[in-house]
């Protein structure tokens, strides 16, 4: 939503900026890939950092068990 809002900006105050997008793409097509394409790489990394906290949590919680047994 920001970025649509500054695309939007940016192009009704210095509209040579919003023609610079590369390979002759509508400006918001490529807002949109650029923000999806963010969205998903942050979310795999997100996501792997879960994973990675999770699984030391778990071996962390299996040791203490072991250890009052």
């Amino acid at each position: 939503m920001f970025h649509s809002y500054y695309l939007f900006d940016i192009s009704r105050n210095k509209p040579e900026m919003a023609e610079l997008v590369p390979w002759g793409i509508n400006p918001q097509l490529m807002n949109l890939m650029i923000g999806l394409g963010a969205g998903v790489i942050t979310g795999v990394i997100i996501g792997l950092l879960a994973l990675a906290g999770a699984k030391l949590l778990k071996k962390e919680a299996g040791s203490k068990s072991e250890a009052t047994l």
